[in-house]
């Protein structure tokens, strides 16, 4: 839901790095006490899209393939 959230809080680190990563973009360093909040996007990004059939042909070609 639009108002959900999650916050993601640094803790005191000894001789290590935080770093934060989405969705496999290079991650950024988090200094210890900083604070992220995670929430649902306004914006919607669709990567990949299959057609309900394409989807079944790729399923039978795969079983197919098993005999």
């Amino acid at each position: 839901a639009q108002e959900r959230k999650i916050n993601l809080c640094v803790g005191q680190v000894a001789d290590e790095e935080v770093f934060i990563s989405c969705d496999g973009n290079a991650g950024y360093s988090v200094k210890a006490g900083a604070t992220a909040e995670v929430r649902l996007s306004d914006q919607v990004v669709q990567l990949i899209t299959f057609s309900k059939a394409d989807q079944f042909q790729a399923i039978d070609q795969k079983l197919r393939g098993r005999r």
